[in-house]
């Protein structure tokens, strides 16, 4: 079950990773491939359908999520698979992962992957300790998220100029302003 959750967490299935994660592999995966939940492609793990990936996923206790995050981003090959695993791994606020995860948003954006950079964002947000730095990734990801991605919700539930506010968090209500209903709080 552990493999199992392992492969449904990774990017990318591959052997190599979730055969170093100290599992008895051959084991579970010759039952799951038996079962016809898996299949061996090459090097890969490949779920049989996108519904038994959910249901593994799921089925794991939060713990268990977490623990499984922590040992992909230890065998993580690249930086940004590295930085998800270890935001979900993470428990409460982690100003470090957060501020890399940040970095790593703007590289998203700059190399046009919006959606990418819009959930870094916000998992950067959450590990973010309250206060001024918070305000300003949440705004952000909401200015993000409504001028790329043209999700309009995240704006207005923004801090306005008097109450904190950065230029993001003004520009994302200007932008849900100026494409939504009009009714925003400015």
């Amino acid at each position: 079950r552990r493999l199992l959750l392992l492969a449904a967490l990774a990017d990318t299935g591959d052997l190599d990773v979730l055969l170093g994660a100290d599992v008895p592999a051959p084991e579970e995966l010759g039952r799951a491939e038996r079962a016809g939940l898996v299949r061996i492609a090459g090097r890969r793990v490949v779920f049989a359908h996108p519904a038994v990936r959910a249901t593994v996923t799921a089925a794991a206790t939060v713990e268990e999520r977490r623990q499984a995050h922590a040992v992909l981003a230890a065998r993580a090959d690249r930086r940004d698979r590295r930085l998800r695993h270890l935001s979900e791994a993470a428990v409460g606020t982690v100003e470090e992962i957060a501020r890399e995860l940040e970095e790593l948003a703007q590289r998203l954006l700059e190399h046009g992957d919006p959606a990418g950079a819009i959930a870094a964002l916000r998992r950067c947000t959450g590990l973010t300790p309250p206060g001024a730095a918070r305000t300003r990734r949440a705004a952000r990801a909401a200015y993000v998220d409504a001028s790329i991605g043209g999700n309009l919700d995240g704006g207005a539930a923004l801090p306005g100029p008097g109450a904190g506010g950065s230029i993001w968090a003004a520009a994302a209500r200007g932008h849900v302003l100026a494409h939504g209903d009009g009714d925003l709080d400015a």
